[in-house]
């Protein structure tokens, strides 16, 4: 019995197997696709970067590709998703100091979290972060009141601001129903 040789894809170095028209089943399906058997081109990481922002009135460079749950851009590197500002920022400045998350910085304007402009950007400590944003604990810490209106004139055991009159107020009330409560029991 002779042994006949299937012929290869006439892409040179592609060692595959000839399937139609000259090609292998890869190079042949990339022909019909593209018109051209030659690998797609995969921009680079700043093309990819700059390609998906835009720039806002405020003088935000917004992401417009993927973002997360939470507002921020997502940028695939390497098979890894990553936050856009933080790649910005190492591509730019350099590697972000350990244990400082990269704060948007309200007082320069930026009021989104898809904001890639390094100059928006500061690393701060996490309490500082938290502090400058709009969250419950921020917002709480930037009182000068109680809710009755009286300046806060104590510091409690656990480093929270009080109102001596409110917290006495409330001790008192608590004991009454603590008394009313034994009394009622005390009658059944």
């Amino acid at each position: 019995m002779i042994a006949t040789t299937r012929p290869i894809c006439t892409v040179p170095e592609c060692p595959l197997p000839h399937h139609a028209y000259g090609y292998c089943s890869t190079h042949g399906a990339r022909w019909r696709r593209t018109g051209t058997t030659d690998a797609p081109q995969t921009p680079s990481l700043r093309e990819r970067l700059l390609g998906n922002l835009i720039i806002d009135q405020s003088g935000c460079l917004l992401w417009t590709g993927a973002t997360s749950d939470a507002g921020y851009g997502r940028i695939t590197i390497d098979g890894r998703s990553r936050e856009v500002h933080i790649v910005m920022w190492e591509m730019f400045e350099g590697p972000v100091p350990d244990g400082l998350p990269l704060d948007h910085v309200r007082k320069r304007g930026c009021f989104h979290r898809n904001c890639a402009s390094i100059a928006h950007l500061e690393p701060v400590t996490n309490e500082v972060n938290i502090l400058r944003g709009t969250s419950p604990s921020a917002i709480n810490a930037t009182k000068e009141r109680c809710k009755c209106g009286r300046e806060y004139d104590a510091v409690n055991n656990r480093g929270a601001r009080i109102c001596r009159t409110c917290c006495n107020e409330a001790t008192r009330r608590w004991r009454t129903s603590r008394v009313i409560t034994a009394r009622r029991e005390a009658a059944s």
